[in-house]
């Protein structure tokens, strides 16, 4: 997790199919597959994309890059919700049998029982990942946070060739809908696992850990991340209220992520504009776009405390800033639930 501002604020990359600081005509490995780009975007913007495995999509990810990948998913899922021993103080990470390797985040893989060697001493750090390790790796994953998987039989095809020590695993991911087929229901289990599968795949788990339903949008044309403006044009206010609602909680989802694991907020140029032109077009909703806009202006008062934070660092730390924080993400929450229920 990198500090507030720092030279990559991935929020700003949720609202964009293009995630690259580089004309993607020179790099186009940098930008996510059209069907994945939705998903590799909510990924990023929800802070579980460690810089060293964003770029170059459609290679084959390392053994090395999933243990990053997955050491940043349990830290925010701890540092976020609490719901284990906060992962940066797990314990029994200064060893490891490994001698390829020091990798700080493979020896907590390792500590924790999601990860293990490949022999003789060798975690092979470089060797590319199948699908079927990444099953395994996840479903151990799981096990660790102790919300094991249900137990379900996998129904690809090809279920035949999948290792007999995966199996299991392969059969608990597809059932809970966090990795799917590569189409004909088939798994390819010994095929290797590409850095935007391997987001994809660290996003949904992230999302079932928090008892949701996993992301199945993968298509670049219906980003779960937009927070543009929607239109109104031709709208009922139904319509047109839930666009608000669900990109406000969206982003005010963000910002309690971002406060409980220090990381950056998103900024507020992402949030939806509230402003008269609504109530003037659904004069008989001002109620609810009312409480809209207040929950909108909690948001703002809460990022605004990330910059507060970064300028008492000079002086030394202020704790009572994150549950000034805190208490605006509550209020926000508070609003839009007030909002829906004023809908007419």
């Amino acid at each position: 997790m990198k500090r507030l501002f720092s030279k990559c604020i991935a929020v700003f990359m949720a609202s964009s199919l293009c995630i690259t600081a580089f004309p993607s005509a020179v790099f186009a490995s940098n930008t996510p597959s059209s069907w994945a780009a939705g998903t590799v975007n909510s990924a990023i913007a929800y802070g579980l994309v460690p810089e060293e495995v964003q770029g170059r999509y459609q290679d084959n990810i390392t053994r090395e890059e999933f243990a990053i990948l997955l050491d940043e998913l349990c830290n925010d899922y701890s540092g976020g919700k609490g719901s284990f021993i906060h992962w940066k103080n797990y314990n029994g990470v200064d060893s490891h049998p490994f001698t390829d390797t020091q990798n700080f985040a493979v020896k907590r893989m390792y500590s924790a029982g999601i990860m293990s060697g490949i022999g003789n001493g060798k975690f092979g750090p470089n060797e590319l990942l199948t699908r079927e390790q990444a099953a395994t790796m996840i479903n151990n994953l799981f096990d660790f946070c102790s919300k094991s998987l249900p137990a379900s039989a996998p129904t690809f095809a090809d279920s035949g060739s999948i290792s007999s020590w995966a199996k299991d695993s392969v059969g608990k991911v597809q059932a809970a809908g966090i990795m799917s087929g590569v189409g004909y229901n088939q798994f390819a289990p010994k095929d290797n696992y590409t850095r935007e599968q391997s987001i994809i795949t660290a996003f949904r788990a992230y999302e079932v850990l928090l008892g949701k339903t996993p992301s199945n949008n993968t298509s670049s044309n219906s980003s779960s991340s937009s927070t543009t403006t929607p239109s109104t044009s031709g709208q009922d206010f139904s319509a047109t209220f839930n666009q608000l609602y669900d990109s406000l909680k969206y982003n005010n989802d963000l910002i309690e992520i971002a406060n409980a694991t220090e990381s950056d907020p998103p900024s507020t140029d992402n949030f939806p504009k509230i402003d008269g032109s609504l109530k003037n077009l659904y004069p008989n909703q001002s109620l609810a776009i009312g409480y809209l806009e207040a929950a909108r202006n909690e948001m703002v008062k809460s990022v605004a405390g990330f910059i507060k934070i970064e300028i008492e660092y000079v002086n030394g730390y202020a704790p009572h800033v994150r549950e000034e924080i805190d208490e605006h993400i509550q209020n926000a929450y508070n609003y839009l639930e007030k909002a829906k229920a004023a809908v007419k």
